[in-house]
């Protein structure tokens, strides 16, 4: 017997819907505000509340599960807050259509999940995700926005549901004609768009950044990032499983080393950085066509792909770059101009490039290193501060 059962909503499963909802429509996508007009934004009452389990039993999806406790119709959990028109969309099937019970559930549990989430956060852990990836030769980076959401718990959480994605799709690569003016102007332009203008309105007060390309293109994003907000610069780790995590336990430091030149004979500084792997003089030589230069290293007496194993290791590496850019102005005039050549991680890349900004205003090619006929070989890829290639 169901006499009892009237379409009445009691008002504390009222009240519970809206501040689970925050007052917005629960239909995936819109996401409307229902407490003022959309076209004067006067305060009004504009939600509806709408049955998953319809209240009818021949209604849109019927009664389904809750035919034999009709009382639950009416339970916050069998309703959900839309606006009139989501309302109308989900109701105008008698069978619901393709908005199924399984569906809004899923769409109710996740905005309901997003709420909680966002107003929960503790504003000293609220981050802003960036994603950045480029295609690597023929090889084209991709990871789930949950892997990055993981490896920042439970130092920080996602201010939002979805990265800033700084990404060009496109499928050339770095031998393509215009990769890299094409791809630095874009990465340039999204930047300023995207996060720019968000960290001068004060929306933007830290950033967790997730970026895989060609390494002149993550020391150009690095230069983007600066030190205007905190950030923290995440590593893709290889073993001994694929994550952005960094270690809980700290692990043994890597021992930076840095060579410089006896002699200081030339404007032109060659500053190699020698962590992924050591780069042959050969290679340099060619890249300058015989001109002369002076070196500059930073490199490691075990080179590794999997040498930036801990956060702390990566901040050790981040001052010494700092320091290493003022050493070498100082002791090559404000005149003179640097050409890097870059072969270590991808968080080693951006760093360096925060620090760029911080510590140097002179003239810089940035390399990129390449296999043409199965030879190394290293290319100039972009300036930066009125840097020239070669």
């Amino acid at each position: 017997m169901i006499e009892d059962v009237t379409r009445y909503i009691k008002k504390d499963i009222r009240f519970d819907l809206w501040w689970r909802a925050c007052g917005r429509c629960q239909f995936a996508g819109c996401n409307k505000a229902l407490w003022k007009s959309s076209v004067t934004q006067e305060q009004v009452n504009i939600a509806q509340l709408a049955h998953i389990y319809s209240f009818s039993d021949d209604g849109p999806r019927g009664r389904g599960l809750l035919k034999r406790t009709p009382k639950k119709l009416n339970d916050s959990a069998n309703l959900m807050l839309m606006c009139h028109e989501c309302h109308r969309k989900i109701d105008q099937h008698k069978d619901g259509g393709r908005y199924t019970p399984a569906l809004l559930q899923t769409w109710k549990r996740e905005h309901e999940c997003r709420i909680e989430r966002v107003t929960g956060i503790n504003p000293s852990k609220k981050s802003f995700v960036i994603h950045y990836k480029s295609r690597i030769g023929d090889f084209v980076p991709d990871w789930a926005d949950a892997d990055s959401y993981v490896a920042m718990f439970p130092e920080r959480y996602p201010a939002s549901d979805y990265p800033i994605d700084l990404s060009m799709k496109a499928i050339h690569n770095e031998r393509s004609d215009g990769f890299w003016e094409i791809e630095a102007e874009n990465l340039r332009k999204e930047f300023c768009r995207k996060v720019t203008e968000r960290i001068e309105d004060g929306t933007i007060t830290h950033l967790s950044v997730f970026a895989m390309a060609p390494q002149p293109l993550l020391i150009l994003l690095g230069t983007l990032l600066g030190n205007i907000v905190p950030a923290s610069i995440y590593q893709r780790h290889r073993k001994p499983e694929q994550t952005w995590r960094w270690p809980e336990e700290r692990r043994p430091g890597v021992e930076f080393r840095v060579s410089r030149p006896q002699t200081v004979r030339n404007k032109k500084v060659v500053l190699l950085f020698a962590l992924s792997a050591d780069i042959p003089e050969h290679e340099i030589s060619e890249a300058f066509k015989g001109k002369q230069f002076d070196v500059w290293k930073v490199y490691s007496d075990f080179p590794s792909v999997n040498y930036m194993g801990s956060k702390e290791s990566l901040s050790e590496f981040y001052r010494l770059v700092g320091k290493l850019y003022d050493d070498i102005k100082n002791a090559h005039g404000t005149d003179a101009e640097i050409h890097l050549f870059p072969v270590m991680s991808n968080a080693c890349a951006i760093e360096a490039g925060r620090a760029i900004m911080q510590k140097t205003r002179l003239p810089m090619t940035i390399y990129d290193k390449v296999i043409i006929d199965g030879k190394s070989i290293f290319m100039p890829a972009i300036n930066l501060l009125g840097g020239k290639h070669e």
